[in-house]
């Protein structure tokens, strides 16, 4: 027992000191069911786990894990072990694939290694400190962005060919870290260029050599489409009449930032006039496209995810074609949560991730 604490507590030091990931703690009860030659009971066991998500591999998390089966009884041998008991404590790491079948539930396939240790012996010592390959499957249900539910059932093989069947059930509760959030970029509108007008030169019958003549300023640049940016610093050459412009001579356009509610893709009402805004002015620019980008928080699979901000974008993209606005205008793209611009840690920064923007383009 003392062996896999010492164990258990170097991996969790290995897994805090990687400040970008996100992790897991998973606190578990269940049962253990024994192979009948091992002499040995079906008893209960209890555990705690330590998991860290991953995004460079094809599995989703790598975990370690305790478990520990107190006085489990062997089976009867008069003469031999009657009442006798035993501690079984058990330490593994595993990797772990997860696959989305509902929004707020999903599978999981494990697999992995470890190490048993056994405080007393059968007088027929069957039951040995042994390693152990095992591999399993469960489901994950989330009530919250913080709290998720944990079902699952393992086979175990020790190296010396015994054979046990484990069921457990438990929390799964995040913390840690989070993926450092991207700065939220700043709209910054300068004023047009203002060219004035030359100065006319003053007009003397004599020349004084103490006075400052002036000095007639060039010609103003054309400005062909009258927008008060000169043509040769204006981007947007072919500007409507009566359009505000920027400092580069393109149209002043207007943001648009939906927020959604977690694992939600349906539109908040407070933002249809915000979207209803947007297409009034796409209608009255028709030179205009608009690109609408979906983003969730870090909560749930990296595919999921990746689905659920697509799922995002084409509602807001449907609500403008809803408004008048043609498709042929529109294009969409999710991101999942690989943009976010708050803090994943917190669920206010959680709820700045979830959003849909949109970005402007002539």
């Amino acid at each position: 027992m003392r062996k896999g604490i010492i164990i258990a507590l170097a991996s969790s030091t290995l897994f805090a000191s990687s400040g970008s990931k996100i992790y897991e703690i998973a606190p578990t009860i269940g049962g253990m069911k024994p192979e009948g030659n091992t002499e040995m009971k079906h008893s209960l066991n209890y555990g705690l786990r330590f998991g860290v998500k991953t995004k460079e591999y094809i599995f989703d998390k790598i975990e370690v894990g305790l478990e520990h089966a107190p006085r489990v009884k062997f089976k009867k041998d008069p003469g031999k072990y009657d009442n006798s008991k035993t501690n079984a404590s058990r330490f593994y790491a595993n990797i772990v694939k997860e696959y989305d079948i509902f929004p707020k539930t999903s599978l999981y396939a494990l697999v992995g290694v470890g190490y048993e240790f056994y405080s007393k012996k059968s007088p027929n010592y069957k039951n040995h400190d042994d390693g152990f390959g095992h591999y399993g499957a469960g489901v994950k249900y989330a009530i919250n962005d913080s709290l998720s539910i944990i079902a699952e059932v393992r086979h175990a093989i020790t190296f010396r060919g015994y054979n046990g069947l484990f069921y457990n059930l438990g929390l799964s509760i995040p913390f840690g870290p989070a993926a450092k959030a991207e700065p939220v970029a700043k709209s910054v509108t300068k004023t047009p260029v203002e060219t004035k007008a030359p100065v006319a030169p003053k007009t003397t019958s004599s020349i004084d050599y103490n006075e400052q003549i002036p000095v007639p300023a060039p010609a103003p640049m054309p400005d062909s489409d009258g927008d008060g940016v000169p043509d040769g610093y204006d981007k947007c050459p072919n500007t409507p009449a009566g359009v505000k412009v920027d400092a580069f001579g393109c149209p002043l356009t207007i943001t648009l930032r939906v927020e959604f509610g977690f694992d939600k893709s349906s539109i908040d009402g407070k933002y249809l006039d915000k979207i209803e805004e947007v297409a009034q002015f796409l209608q009255r620019y028709p030179q205009f496209q608009v690109k609408l980008e979906g983003h969730t928080d870090n909560i749930g699979s990296k595919a999921y995810n990746q689905k659920l901000s697509q799922d995002r974008a084409v509602a807001v993209l449907n609500e403008l074609e809803k408004l008048g606005v043609k498709r042929d205008r529109m294009s969409y793209e999710g991101f999942g949560m690989e943009k976010p611009v708050a803090d994943n840690g917190t669920e206010e920064g959680r709820a700045l991730n979830r959003r849909v923007e949109a970005k402007f383009k002539d």
